[in-house]
């Protein structure tokens, strides 16, 4: 019987290095893994606090702005209130918001049954904004009888 030399099948080279360099050989450490889930994870918390940072102060700015143009709406409504009402027979007027109404979560000081000022004076009215935060807005507008 004849025998066909068989070539000797190259050996693997990791089983053939020391145990150091075998170690180098089969991927990350448990350590490394759980110190890039760390990482990654303290990058998500810092993105998540940026994106709700961002969120509360965009609410808080758009309640101030809302409550500016509440304001604003109301002291034209006042300084109307008083060139229609003040005659020399009426001494006194009532202001009302313009249409379509004061938005939800808002409020205005009432002025009514207000006391009309002389021809000849001007009278500061206060008017003042409640934001649905609880924060309030006011300011003083200057009247005259017209």
């Amino acid at each position: 019987m004849c025998r066909v030399p068989r070539f000797a099948e190259p050996r693997d080279p990791v089983h053939h290095l020391g145990s150091m360099e075998r170690r180098n050989q089969r991927g990350e450490s448990l350590i490394e893994i759980i110190f890039a889930i760390i990482v990654i994870g303290l990058v998500v918390s810092a993105v998540v606090a940026a994106i709700n940072t961002s969120e509360n102060g965009s609410t808080a700015h758009r309640q101030l702005v809302t409550g500016d143009t509440v304001m604003r709406n109301y002291a034209e409504a006042v300084k109307t209130a008083v060139v229609s009402s003040c005659t020399s027979s009426v001494a006194t007027w009532t202001a009302t918001y313009p249409s379509p109404g004061i938005p939800s979560g808002y409020s205005v000081n009432a002025l009514s049954g207000q006391a009309c000022p002389s021809v000849t004076a001007t009278a500061t009215v206060p008017v003042q904004v409640q934001l649905p935060n609880g924060t309030a807005k006011s300011m003083n507008i200057v009247v005259r009888t017209p």
